[in-house]
């Protein structure tokens, strides 16, 4: 028996109500303010719903799934436009204020995940923007602290540059437990971020404590990985992604933080498909130049090296014999020489191989919708013929003369 069924729409939930004599659950969701100032007759928005049972299981349903996908998208007809505003806070998350005179803003996520400020010099305010001030747009990832600083006489203007909320979770990592080689987690996907997340980012990092209806089972995080890196992997494991969203604070009550969540990645590769038909710019690569061979070399010396050959094979995975030959076969060096395990000089090698093998990369300018970090994107180029469904990797905002655009970027292998 149903107990509960909530609506979760960019940051904010929303509990469905029962009507006890059509048995329909309804509720009122409020439509944001577009992401993009663009031309654009209509913004997409994923909904996703969370059923909870009086035996306390939860569901899931986003616009992935087979029934109820279709229905999932809310779809809002904008009647203006919408400039990005990026607010000021102090080190305390104490409101500053709206950023008004920059002339521009870059902020990278899956990338460097870092972001800069330019201004004039003239009309920067220390009171504003300052060090370990933190700059955001509210319920968005885009966001961060002000701990780099450039000034230019030449061009009379005042930098700031900083790591996103995203790259900040880059500058932690996750320890083995004392005693033990691994650290090894078990249990409901939000209640383990939090136990990673801990104290170790203070009051402006939290992790939202709502079941996430993800289960993980026995998941080993690698050894003095980052914690965003082993976040990431282990929710892939779930085909699940990391929410990360700044919530501003009640007037007069508590401040803004950083919030982080799991949420099950949604697939825009059947809702929407970025080609020239739909008008979006972009630019694709076959990249074939890639190492399909990599000679992985350990500890020892001479004769007693470890040497390990791992190969690209003709569906693109990795494998102990070679497919490649005479001049399609391309060879390089791994040098790993303080690494006596051999498992491990394998794992890492092959981490290396599909960095260096052949791949499709898909970078793509999309103005109708926001897809996140994770999300699934289908893009065709009809030029070529050249079809790529893969997780976005990369995205950069970009806001300069008041003027917003997103870039994505997806990398396929071969």
């Amino acid at each position: 028996m149903v107990v509960k069924a909530e609506a979760i729409y960019e940051g904010g939930t929303y509990e469905l109500i029962r009507d006890n004599q059509t048995g329909f659950y309804t509720a009122k969701i409020e439509a944001l303010a577009r992401k993009l100032n663009t031309d654009g007759k209509y913004t997409y928005y994923p909904v996703m719903l969370r059923i909870t049972d009086d035996a306390g299981n939860v569901t899931i349903k986003t616009v992935s799934d087979a029934v109820l996908g279709d229905d999932l998208t809310l779809i809002v007809r904008e009647a203006d436009i919408f400039p990005l505003k990026i607010i000021a806070a102090n080190t305390q998350g104490e409101e500053l204020g709206y950023i008004k005179n920059a002339n521009s803003v870059d902020i990278d996520l899956g990338s460097t995940n870092d972001f800069e400020m330019e201004l004039d010099a003239d009309v920067w305010d220390e009171s504003m923007l300052n060090w370990g001030y933190r700059v955001y747009i509210p319920g968005t990832e885009y966001g961060g602290l002000l701990e780099d600083r450039k000034t230019s006489t030449k061009s009379n203007t005042v930098t700031w540059i900083g790591y996103t909320w995203r790259g900040l979770l880059s500058q932690k990592i996750i320890e083995p437990p004392s005693g033990q080689s691994h650290k090894i987690v078990s249990g409901e996907a939000n209640q383990i971020i939090g136990d990673i997340i801990g104290d170790q980012f203070g009051p402006i990092f939290v992790a939202d404590n709502e079941n996430s209806g993800i289960q993980i089972s026995s998941f080993q995080f690698d050894r003095y990985c980052t914690v965003l890196e082993g976040l990431e992997k282990m929710l892939g494991t779930q085909n699940a992604r990391l929410k990360i969203y700044y919530q501003q604070g009640d007037p007069g009550g508590m401040n803004g933080a950083v919030h982080i969540c799991a949420v099950p990645i949604t697939d825009w590769s059947e809702e929407f498909e970025y080609s020239q038909d739909d008008k979006i710019n972009f630019t694709t690569q076959d990249y074939r130049r890639g190492i399909n061979h990599l000679i992985c070399a350990g500890t020892g010396e001479g004769e007693d090296r470890t040497v390990l050959h791992l190969y690209v094979q003709a569906d693109g995975t990795i494998g102990s014999t070679k497919y490649y030959t005479g001049l399609s076969e391309r060879t390089a060096l791994y040098s790993y020489t303080s690494q006596s395990d051999t498992e491990k000089l394998k794992e890492d090698g092959e981490k290396k191989l599909r960095d260096l093998m052949n791949y499709i990369q898909m970078d793509a300018t999309v103005d109708n919708v926001d897809v996140e970090i994770g999300d699934i994107v289908g893009g065709r180029d009809r030029l070529t013929d050249m079809y790529l469904k893969q997780p976005v990797v990369n995205k950069i905002l970009k806001i300069k003369e008041g003027s917003a655009t997103i870039e994505y970027k997806l990398k396929g292998e071969e």
